[in-house]
Protein backbone atom coordinates (compact mmCIF):
# COMPACT_ATOMS: atom_id res chain seq x y z
CA UNK A 1 0.00 0.00 0.00
CA UNK A 2 1.03 3.25 -0.58
CA UNK A 3 2.29 5.62 2.32
CA UNK A 4 -0.25 8.41 0.94
CA UNK A 5 -3.08 6.10 1.65
CA UNK A 6 -2.76 5.62 5.23
CA UNK A 7 -2.03 9.67 5.16
CA UNK A 8 -5.06 11.01 2.82
CA UNK A 9 -7.90 9.28 4.90
CA UNK A 10 -7.08 10.28 8.21
CA UNK A 11 -9.10 13.52 9.61
CA UNK A 12 -5.87 14.75 11.63
CA UNK A 13 -3.59 15.81 8.99
CA UNK A 14 -6.36 16.62 6.43
CA UNK A 15 -5.14 19.95 5.86
CA UNK A 16 -1.66 19.02 5.32
CA UNK A 17 -0.04 19.29 1.76
CA UNK A 18 0.59 15.89 0.57
CA UNK A 19 3.80 16.25 -2.32
CA UNK A 20 6.64 14.57 -2.58
CA UNK A 21 8.51 17.31 -0.73
CA UNK A 22 6.18 17.27 1.94
CA UNK A 23 5.75 13.40 2.39
CA UNK A 24 8.15 12.09 4.57
CA UNK A 25 8.41 14.95 7.17
CA UNK A 26 4.61 14.09 7.60
CA UNK A 27 4.73 10.60 7.94
CA UNK A 28 7.78 11.28 10.47
CA UNK A 29 5.07 13.56 12.55
CA UNK A 30 2.00 10.81 12.01
CA UNK A 31 4.36 8.79 13.74
CA UNK A 32 5.38 10.79 16.41
CA UNK A 33 1.90 12.05 17.14
CA UNK A 34 0.66 8.02 17.12
CA UNK A 35 3.34 7.20 19.56
CA UNK A 36 2.87 10.26 21.34
CA UNK A 37 -1.60 9.37 21.51
CA UNK A 38 -0.21 6.17 22.60
CA UNK A 39 2.42 6.40 25.10
CA UNK A 40 -0.36 9.43 26.60
CA UNK A 41 -3.13 6.40 27.05
CA UNK A 42 -0.52 3.51 28.39
CA UNK A 43 -0.74 1.46 25.54
CA UNK A 44 3.20 0.07 25.40
CA UNK A 45 5.06 1.74 22.55
CA UNK A 46 8.04 3.46 22.65
CA UNK A 47 8.83 6.84 24.59
CA UNK A 48 8.37 9.31 21.84
CA UNK A 49 10.96 12.08 22.23
CA UNK A 50 10.62 14.27 18.87
CA UNK A 51 11.19 14.74 15.56
CA UNK A 52 12.65 17.04 12.72
CA UNK A 53 12.23 16.64 9.19
CA UNK A 54 12.89 13.14 8.50
CA UNK A 55 14.30 11.95 11.64
CA UNK A 56 12.04 10.35 14.77
CA UNK A 57 13.88 9.73 18.11
CA UNK A 58 12.49 7.83 20.90
CA UNK A 59 13.10 5.53 23.85
CA UNK A 60 15.28 2.46 23.06
CA UNK A 61 13.87 -0.86 24.72
CA UNK A 62 16.66 -3.60 25.08
CA UNK A 63 19.74 -3.73 26.98
CA UNK A 64 23.04 -2.93 26.36
CA UNK A 65 24.19 -5.68 24.26
CA UNK A 66 21.57 -5.56 22.12
CA UNK A 67 17.85 -4.40 20.74
CA UNK A 68 14.63 -5.91 22.41
CA UNK A 69 13.50 -9.17 20.29
CA UNK A 70 11.00 -9.01 17.74
CA UNK A 71 7.75 -11.75 18.83
CA UNK A 72 9.05 -13.91 15.70
CA UNK A 73 11.98 -14.67 18.07
CA UNK A 74 11.06 -15.65 21.55
CA UNK A 75 8.84 -18.00 22.86
CA UNK A 76 5.52 -17.54 22.01
CA UNK A 77 3.21 -18.15 25.65
CA UNK A 78 -0.20 -17.56 26.34
CA UNK A 79 1.15 -14.46 28.52
CA UNK A 80 2.66 -12.81 25.77
CA UNK A 81 -1.26 -13.47 23.23
CA UNK A 82 -2.99 -11.68 26.51
CA UNK A 83 -0.52 -8.80 26.93
CA UNK A 84 -0.77 -8.31 22.63
CA UNK A 85 -4.58 -8.40 22.79
CA UNK A 86 -5.03 -6.50 25.31
CA UNK A 87 -2.43 -3.86 23.43
CA UNK A 88 -5.16 -3.92 20.70
CA UNK A 89 -7.73 -3.17 22.96
CA UNK A 90 -6.14 -0.16 24.18
CA UNK A 91 -5.32 1.14 20.92
CA UNK A 92 -8.78 1.43 19.62
CA UNK A 93 -9.78 2.63 23.07
CA UNK A 94 -7.24 5.41 21.90
CA UNK A 95 -8.84 5.75 18.66
CA UNK A 96 -6.26 4.77 16.89
CA UNK A 97 -5.77 1.02 13.92
CA UNK A 98 -2.15 -0.29 13.87
CA UNK A 99 -2.49 -1.04 10.25
CA UNK A 100 0.51 -2.76 10.19
CA UNK A 101 0.14 -5.44 12.94
CA UNK A 102 2.63 -8.26 12.73
CA UNK A 103 5.26 -10.68 14.61
CA UNK A 104 7.54 -8.23 13.27
CA UNK A 105 6.18 -4.78 14.94
CA UNK A 106 5.67 -6.01 18.44
CA UNK A 107 9.11 -6.07 20.50
CA UNK A 108 8.93 -8.34 23.58
CA UNK A 109 11.65 -6.95 26.75
CA UNK A 110 11.31 -7.77 30.44
CA UNK A 111 8.03 -9.72 29.98
CA UNK A 112 6.18 -6.82 28.30
CA UNK A 113 5.19 -6.45 25.01
CA UNK A 114 5.97 -3.46 22.82
CA UNK A 115 4.14 -1.97 19.62
CA UNK A 116 6.45 -0.15 17.16
CA UNK A 117 6.30 1.11 13.12
CA UNK A 118 3.32 3.14 14.08
CA UNK A 119 3.83 5.42 11.15
CA UNK A 120 0.98 3.64 9.04
CA UNK A 121 -1.48 3.78 12.07
CA UNK A 122 -4.77 5.86 11.46
CA UNK A 123 -7.66 7.09 13.48
CA UNK A 124 -10.68 5.03 13.71
CA UNK A 125 -12.46 7.31 11.71
CA UNK A 126 -9.92 6.64 8.31
CA UNK A 127 -12.03 5.04 5.35
CA UNK A 128 -10.69 1.83 5.35
CA UNK A 129 -9.94 1.29 9.38
CA UNK A 130 -12.20 -1.55 9.34
CA UNK A 131 -10.51 -3.32 6.76
CA UNK A 132 -6.59 -2.32 8.69
CA UNK A 133 -8.40 -3.82 11.61
CA UNK A 134 -9.09 -6.78 10.21
CA UNK A 135 -5.52 -7.30 8.56
CA UNK A 136 -4.07 -6.97 11.74
CA UNK A 137 -6.15 -9.38 13.32
CA UNK A 138 -5.69 -11.78 10.84
CA UNK A 139 -1.83 -11.62 11.08
CA UNK A 140 -1.71 -11.65 15.03
CA UNK A 141 -4.16 -14.65 15.13
CA UNK A 142 -2.08 -16.61 12.36
CA UNK A 143 0.96 -15.67 14.16
CA UNK A 144 -0.38 -17.07 17.30
CA UNK A 145 -2.42 -19.77 15.69
CA UNK A 146 0.74 -21.00 14.40
CA UNK A 147 2.65 -21.04 18.01
CA UNK A 148 0.05 -23.56 19.42
CA UNK A 149 -1.66 -20.92 21.08
CA UNK A 150 -5.53 -21.29 20.44
CA UNK A 151 -7.15 -18.98 19.11
CA UNK A 152 -8.71 -17.36 15.53
CA UNK A 153 -9.69 -14.47 13.65
CA UNK A 154 -13.70 -14.95 14.95
CA UNK A 155 -12.22 -15.74 18.71
CA UNK A 156 -10.15 -12.13 18.78
CA UNK A 157 -12.53 -10.24 16.89
CA UNK A 158 -14.89 -11.50 19.41
CA UNK A 159 -12.55 -10.87 22.49
CA UNK A 160 -11.91 -7.03 21.62
CA UNK A 161 -15.64 -6.58 20.61
CA UNK A 162 -15.91 -4.22 23.46
CA UNK A 163 -12.90 -2.07 22.45
CA UNK A 164 -14.01 -1.62 19.45
CA UNK A 165 -15.37 1.56 18.57
CA UNK A 166 -19.16 1.83 17.21
CA UNK A 167 -18.40 2.85 13.72
CA UNK A 168 -15.94 -0.03 13.33
CA UNK A 169 -18.65 -2.76 14.20
CA UNK A 170 -19.42 -3.66 10.27
CA UNK A 171 -19.86 -7.32 9.57
CA UNK A 172 -18.63 -8.72 6.30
Amino acid sequence: MNIREYIEGDQRFVKQRIDRMSIISLWVRKEYTNMLTLYEKHVPVPRPIGFFKNILVEGYIGTKEKPAPQLKDVQVTEEIYTMTLDGIKKMLSARLVHSDLSEYNILYHRRRVYFIDLAQAVDIDHPMATEFLKRDIKNISTFFSKHGIKTSFEEMIQDIKNAIPKNLEQED
